[in-house]
């Protein structure tokens, strides 16, 4: 089955047909349950759906031999060579505009949200855990004490 209503906004899948150019019902590249499939694998983001439909008719195409028939031509290589430069156009922009730099701990309300999230990864290292004497390397055989076990002076 293959649809588009011509509104690239009210759906994921119209979103992902705009983008790689699937909008032509007389020339129809994809199914919609290819596009669905890979709108699946990526929580229905239509730009990483849109790559990976480009992928696929690449290798759709690429596939054809280019054809001729007296004066009319069908050149497969070239369009799997626009969707090859659509690709790399479309994986320039979600590198542009998915890639949002994060430094966390910057306001008190910030660390205190990263520390209540249960999911995150707890730190090795933590300002004060040196203080705890169960988790100090040196709290078994301190260096400085002088009555370690087996080091007693036997002299004469």
């Amino acid at each position: 089955m293959w649809t588009y209503n011509g509104n690239p906004d009210s759906n994921p899948l119209d979103a992902v047909r705009f983008l790689i150019g699937d909008t032509d019902s007389c020339d129809q590249l994809l199914q919609d349950g290819e596009i669905k499939s890979f709108l699946a694998q990526y929580n229905n983001a239509p730009l990483n759906a849109a790559i990976r439909c480009c992928e696929t008719i690449i290798a759709r195409l690429s596939r054809r031999p280019d054809e001729q028939v007296g004066s009319v031509r069908i050149s497969y290589s070239q369009q799997a060579k626009a969707y090859r430069a659509l690709m790399n156009d479309l994986r320039t922009r979600i590198a542009i505009t998915d890639a949002v730099p994060y430094a966390g701990g910057l306001s008190e309300s910030d660390k205190a949200a990263q520390d209540a999230n249960i999911d995150r990864v707890k730190p090795k290292f933590t300002k004060n855990m040196m203080d705890d004497k169960n988790v100090s390397p040196f709290n078994s055989q301190n260096p400085f004490d002088t009555d370690i076990p087996g080091t007693e002076e036997t002299g004469g």
